[in-house]
């Protein structure tokens, strides 16, 4: 055989032997990126949330392409690239995100579907589970709800958000003393923690005092005086935390707030931590 049959031949094995290597290596990856995406389903928000942030932590050092893709190859065992996409495809495929998108269009019964999911994929997931309460308690199903959130509460770190989930609880169900006793219970935990910054702390403050104004429960810890214009100074003395809660504030019967100042007093220390809003800031009591 000649010279150049012999090159011809050998090139046409190594081709072959290049294309069988080619496949599996296709093969391979394909698998990788398969099971780093079941991967990611199974383990929930956690790993999607390190991802999201290992997204962001790249792109703000300014990494190059090579560098980029190196990093997650040795984080996650895929590259910057696949993990956009998988991000891209999580979204579209990640119940927990559906299920708190339509919680908050005020679809419960698909929220409460997408909860359920979320939960066959990982059945620990405490996030779930709070989310699957919100929308039991959305469709008045509340003792469900309130057999979730005290078989969680003991391992919840948000204990605030889940006293405020089970006033909403008996809320519901016109039982306004109990009510009442978890959203105090609720402000009492966010004002001591954070103070007067936190949305969810200021609904929860407006609502027990329409609560008062209403006369849907009796309590001298509450205590409401009117302005002009609508405007009210309501007040929420939480003697179990040794805080006074107090602001000016307006409510509408379509669940509008306005909220001018808030302020609380701790009853050791007097000084006032007030926090100034503004009378044009506005949003709806939920």
């Amino acid at each position: 055989m000649r010279t150049f049959d012999w090159i011809m031949l050998a090139l046409a094995i190594g081709s072959i032997i290049f294309g069988i290597f080619s496949v599996f290596a296709l093969w391979d990856a394909s698998n990788q990126l398969a099971q780093a995406k079941e991967d990611i389903n199974k383990n929930g928000l956690l790993n999607k949330n390190e991802i999201l942030l290992a997204v962001y932590e790249v792109n703000t050092v300014g990494m190059t392409d090579t560098l980029r893709n190196n990093y997650f190859l040795t984080r996650f065992g895929f590259t910057y690239d696949q993990a956009i996409r998988m991000l891209e495809y999580l979204n579209k495929s990640d119940d927990y995100s559906l299920g708190i998108s339509s919680l908050t269009h005020g679809d419960f019964n698909t929220s409460l579907n997408h909860f359920d999911l979320a939960l066959i994929k990982n059945p620990s997931n405490m996030e779930s589970k709070i989310g699957k309460s919100a929308a039991l308690i959305g469709l008045n199903k509340t003792s469900d709800a309130r057999l979730i959130l005290l078989e969680i509460e003991p391992l919840y770190t948000n204990k605030a958000f889940i006293e405020k989930l089970l006033g909403d609880s008996y809320y519901n169900e016109a039982d306004f003393e109990n009510a009442t006793a978890h959203y105090m219970n609720a402000l009492g935990l966010y004002m001591t923690a954070t103070g007067p910054k936190d949305l969810t702390a200021i609904n929860i403050f407006v609502r027990v005092c329409e609560m008062k104004v209403k006369g849907l429960f009796n309590s001298s810890e509450v205590s409401i005086e009117n302005q002009t214009d609508d405007w009210k100074i309501g007040e929420v003395r939480l003697t179990e935390y040794h805080i006074a809660i107090q602001s000016l504030y307006q409510y509408t019967e379509t669940g509008g707030i306005k909220v001018d100042w808030i302020l609380v007093r701790n009853y050791v220390f007097p000084e006032p931590h007030i926090v100034s809003i503004g009378q044009e800031t506005n949003w709806t009591l939920t």
